[in-house]
């Protein structure tokens, strides 16, 4: 009787260890059930395993079970149900399909997302932007309309809504959000989930108008191209003559720096701008001399603080009121705080210097940097505001640079709204291929745009603010700073079919 006892519990102990084995589904079960798994976006920690009958909602344990990489996860695939008993839909990208009972049990019975309304592409405009779409999207994400979409988008389809409005005032980062007359400022993340809206900022007035569309470009015949061609030309070099002559017959851009001395730049100044204006143009100086210039690299030198509202002032005597635009001290504001112990008051003696010229009569840009040079679009503007810009016609990007003109619209664009409205000049002296990352003596690029005033929203003109063929430094193979430099003059032109 007692042997009976020992089989029977025994037995009892195998069919105990058989049920925990077959109720505790391992990797190895799991691989023999299942020949797959998925995840949906819309409830991504659940797994759903494909059987031979079908798929099927594993447990949290057997979902545990499965190695991570063995699930393929659907991103752009989620289930959506309106309330919690309303109809379910299925939307891959942004295709919604209904999904009966029968059709979501046999895919799973993936939990669906809870949603407050059916599924589908919406669309709207706001009273602060109306020409704007921005979309919603069926799993309810909010963000603007591609330029394809808008081109295809039905105006019908597209719900106007006159009583909201984004917000922002001049240089702030604050969007207030205003519905049927009650505003509200709303965090920024709120502003991205909504679709991030272009809100509207207030118009400043305009300093001054635009001087290219009153007179063209200056075209300098003390171009450095000028002398450099008639040098080729004198050793036999007919060729390379040629292709400099073809910068010759755009360039006019003057740099005034710290050759330029306290004693001599009034004439200076007064030759160039008098010149600019017999010949029915507008000239355009850059004044490149702010304490702390290129914080000691190949650029460096500048006056000092107690000198250089002296030299602005003669520069100012050189002007004598009559038409010229001032592209204001290039990579000033972008290095401002880099190297502080030589820079002094930087954003004072820029707002004193804009002041000081803008009362001369001079159409001022102060430079703005570039798009993508480490400094983000909202610290630039609080720049430019500390450097006084609202008392100046606008500011100048890509000084020197190489960045396309599309990419440097985009973040001038940007400024300018930030700013009200700001002007602004580009220089496209040589990105007429782009950047290829390189800043100093880039090898393979070619001079872009040539000289003239623009029609492109707030944008001034495109102008070769950098001498075309002028030495970035000693880099890539070329001479010192601001010297002419054949090898490279050339490459631009040729690069750009000159």
């Amino acid at each position: 009787m007692s042997n009976v006892r020992t089989v029977v519990a025994l037995l009892a102990v195998v069919v105990a260890v058989l049920a925990a084995a077959l109720a505790r589904p391992g990797a190895a079960s799991a691989a023999t059930t299942y020949t797959g798994y998925v995840r949906y976006a819309s409830a991504p920690a659940e797994v759903i395993g494909k059987t031979a009958a079908g798929y099927r909602l594993l447990t949290p344990a057997e979902a545990a079970a499965v190695p991570p990489d063995a699930v393929t996860y659907l991103a752009n695939t989620q289930f959506l149900r309106v309330g919690t008993t309303g109809p379910i839909y299925k939307v891959s990208s942004d295709v919604v399909s209904t999904v009966t009972t029968a059709q979501w049990t046999a895919q799973g019975t993936p939990t669906p997302r809870i949603v407050d309304r059916v599924p589908a592409m919406e669309y709207s405009s706001y009273a602060s932007n109306p020409s704007e779409i921005i979309v919603r999207t069926p799993v309810g994400v909010w963000r603007h309309a591609t330029a394809a979409e808008t081109a295809s988008i039905p105006a019908s389809s597209v719900t106007y809504r006159a009583d909201t409005y984004y917000l922002s005032s001049v240089g702030s980062s604050q969007v207030v959000k205003r519905v049927a007359g009650v505003s509200t400022p709303i965090t920024t993340g709120q502003w991205r989930a909504e679709g991030s809206p272009t809100p509207m900022v207030p118009p400043v007035p305009s300093v001054g108008t635009d001087p290219f569309t009153t007179a063209a470009p200056y075209v300098d015949p003390g171009y450095p191209s000028v002398a450099a061609a008639a040098a080729l030309r004198a050793s036999g070099d007919t060729t390379d003559a040629a292709v400099l002559d073809r910068i010759s017959a755009h360039g006019g851009t003057r740099w005034l720096g710290s050759g330029n001395t306290i004693a001599t730049v009034a004439a200076t100044t007064s030759a160039y701008v008098g010149a600019a204006v017999a010949a029915g143009r507008t000239g355009t100086l850059v004044v490149y001399g702010i304490p702390g210039r290129d914080c000691g690299s190949y650029s460096a030198g500048g006056f000092s603080a107690t000198d250089y509202p002296r030299w602005i002032a003669q520069i100012a005597a050189g002007i004598a009121h009559r038409r010229v635009a001032v592209v204001l001290e290039p990579d000033a504001l972008l290095q401002l705080g880099r190297c502080p112990d030589v820079q002094g008051d930087r954003t004072g003696l820029l707002r004193a210097a804009a002041t000081t010229l803008t009362a001369a009569g001079a159409t001022v840009y102060l430079d703005a940097g570039t798009s993508n040079s480490g400094v983000d679009t909202a610290t630039m503007v609080s720049r430019l505001l500390a450097a006084g810009v609202q008392g100046v016609r606008g500011f100048a990007v890509n000084v020197s640079n190489y960045k396309s003109t599309s990419d440097v619209q985009a973040y001038a664009d940007e400024v300018s709204r930030l700013l009200g409205g700001a002007h602004y000049v580009i220089d496209t002296s040589r990105n007429g291929n782009g950047s290829d990352g390189e800043w100093c003596n880039a090898r393979g690029r070619a001079i872009g745009q040539a000289p003239a005033a623009s029609s492109h929203g707030n944008e001034d003109a495109a102008l070769w603010i950098k001498t075309v063929g002028a030495s970035d430094g000693t880099c890539n193979g070329g001479p010192a700073a601001g010297t002419w430099w054949n090898t490279i003059a050339l490459e631009l032109a040729r690069n750009a079919g000159y």
